[in-house]
């Protein structure tokens, strides 16, 4: 690990909602980012740490999943996934398994999009 610190998962539950999940990352003050389950949870983070007084990406960077356009409307850095592949391969792959097919491995590229959410760490 860089910097020394570890990386510390936290789940969201559905009861507590994205938001919940992210007030529970703050409760550690050493987080300086997190990477969110999708662009959703990831401008959830966004919110509470500037509810803290935190600033984005001075303080915490926060990075979504999905380039969803919530991401580019906040700003939000993410890791863009080819969505129509991913079902299209899905759908070839379930075809081709109850054809009788053995099980396939299929590796799509992701990309990252960096906008305004991430910078270096602060040490």
């Amino acid at each position: 690990m860089e910097g020394g610190r570890r990386p510390r998962p936290v789940t969201p539950a559905p009861a507590r909602g994205c938001s919940g999940a992210a007030r529970t990352l703050w409760e550690d003050a050493e987080v300086t980012a997190v990477v969110a389950l999708s662009d959703v949870h990831a401008a959830a983070a966004i919110r509470v740490a500037r509810d803290r007084g935190m600033a984005v990406p001075d303080d915490v960077s926060v990075i979504g999943y999905d380039d969803a356009p919530v991401a580019a409307l906040t700003d939000l850095s993410t890791i863009r996934q080819p969505i129509v592949e991913k079902g299209r391969q899905a759908a070839v792959m379930l075809l081709d398994r109850i054809a009788g097919g053995g099980r396939k491995r299929t590796v799509l590229r992701t990309r990252l999009v960096e906008r305004g959410s991430t910078a270096a760490p602060r040490l």
